[in-house]
């Protein structure tokens, strides 16, 4: 029994796979990228993942893409709304406004539907992909996922993005993969704490007024091998 407990331990534990330094670097690179495409399963991803970069990439004169695949309609209610879908959508669109994106997509596949789906959501990805043709694309990590959170959304949109990007030929866009527990690439968000803050508070569907104890806690957790900064981790694949 202890060695089972042993080895799940080390399967989920978070392993920085670079130096601070070499992945303070790869942060400074992906910042660099001039057309960035960033897609996540439901509303408000995004923003608990990337809201930080994003908005450090939009600042710099980068244009920024958002990409929502499904409504997430099923997601908690907080605000007893009628019309979930619709209002975690103008809930993103808010979001999107405190990030600077210059560009917000909703797919409008159903919520736990992505794997059920595949085919359609990768028809959609792939229609704005070719539209917005990044340099750099963020989204989940389908290989290794953070514990102790997993959702089959996110897995399963992680996992089209990123058969996709492994099926075009060199030179591909740089893939950045978040929600995962074997990054190397760090991005300092410490000066821009605050707007993630706001871009996260604008879902009070999803997170009423928990939001500054839970990400702040969140964004320090993985900042550990840097001292005071707040850092938004990514997994770049180097295929």
């Amino acid at each position: 029994m202890g060695i089972a407990l042993a080895g799940l331990y080390a399967f989920g534990k978070s392993e920085l796979t670079a130096t601070p330094e070499e992945a303070e670097q790869s942060g400074e690179a992906l910042l660099t990228a001039r057309n960035v495409l960033a897609i996540g399963a439901h509303p408000d991803d995004l923003d608990w993942y990337a809201a930080g970069t994003l908005r450090r990439l939009s600042d710099s004169g980068a244009r920024v893409t958002m990409v929502i695949v499904t409504d997430g309609e099923k997601g908690p209610n907080r605000i007893g709304s009628q019309n979930l879908a619709k209002t975690r959508r103008a809930e993103q669109e808010e979001a999107a406004r405190v990030v600077g994106a210059q560009r917000l997509e909703f797919l409008n596949m159903p919520d736990r539907g992505v794997q059920r789906y595949h085919r359609r959501v990768l028809e959609k990805i792939v229609a704005v992909w070719r539209d917005v043709k990044p340099d750099a694309v963020l989204t989940f990590d389908p290989v290794w996922p953070r514990p102790p959170y997993f959702h089959l959304d996110h897995e399963g949109t992680g996992k089209i993005v990123r058969r996709y990007w492994l099926s075009l030929p060199q030179p591909r866009p740089r893939l950045f993969l978040f929600h995962t527990r074997r990054p190397n690439t760090a991005v300092d968000v410490t000066e821009v704490a605050e707007i993630k803050q706001q871009a996260l508070a604008a879902h009070r569907s999803q997170v009423g007024d928990r939001i500054g104890r839970r990400n702040r806690g969140f964004m320090r957790a993985d900042g550990r091998p840097f001292g005071d900064k707040l850092m938004e981790m990514y997994r770049e694949e180097r295929r």
